[in-house]
């Protein structure tokens, strides 16, 4: 993926921070696009980012170790409830974001990252900590200012301005 690495694109309404996402979905050719937008409405809905994002290689759920797969069906209402720890839906959903379409490197990208919810963010927030290791790159947009902690406060995610 050469230079590729975790980008936040943090700003106000209206500053491009839109169209930062579509620039680097235009540059990602033979790479599988990931795409979640934060909703204000749907903040508490804890699965809806996850649902958003991970429903495309929901394809790849059966190549999961059975227990991560039963753990990411059971947390996205894919499956019967599981006891499955936070770790291990973690875990399933890191592996369809590090491995879409079968190895093909993938981009993640994220709008408005403060209306994504918690168990979104820290799944998207795995792969953006190591891109190389996973051939993901991600690409963050949360709003200046709206809750979200600074993206270096992620992992060393960097902020672009």
């Amino acid at each position: 993926m050469g230079g590729w690495g975790p980008i936040a694109g943090v700003g106000d309404a209206g500053t491009g921070k839109t169209r930062l996402l579509e620039a680097a979905a235009g540059m990602a050719d033979g790479m599988v696009v990931l795409r979640a937008q934060g909703v204000e409405a749907e903040v508490s809905v804890g699965r809806a980012g996850r649902l958003e994002l991970l429903t495309p290689v929901r394809h790849i759920a059966p190549a999961l170790p059975v227990i991560q797969a039963e753990a990411l069906a059971a947390a996205l209402g894919w499956g019967p409830p599981a006891a499955g720890a936070r770790f291990l839906v973690a875990a399933g959903g890191l592996t369809p974001l590090a491995t879409p379409a079968g190895g093909a490197p993938g981009v993640v990208l994220v709008g408005d990252l403060h209306w994504i919810g918690a168990g979104a963010v820290g799944a998207i927030l795995v792969p953006a900590r190591r891109p190389h290791q996973d051939r993901v790159a991600v690409v963050l947009a949360p709003r200046a200012g709206a809750g979200t902690p600074p993206p270096r406060r992620h992992g060393g995610v960097a902020a672009a301005p």
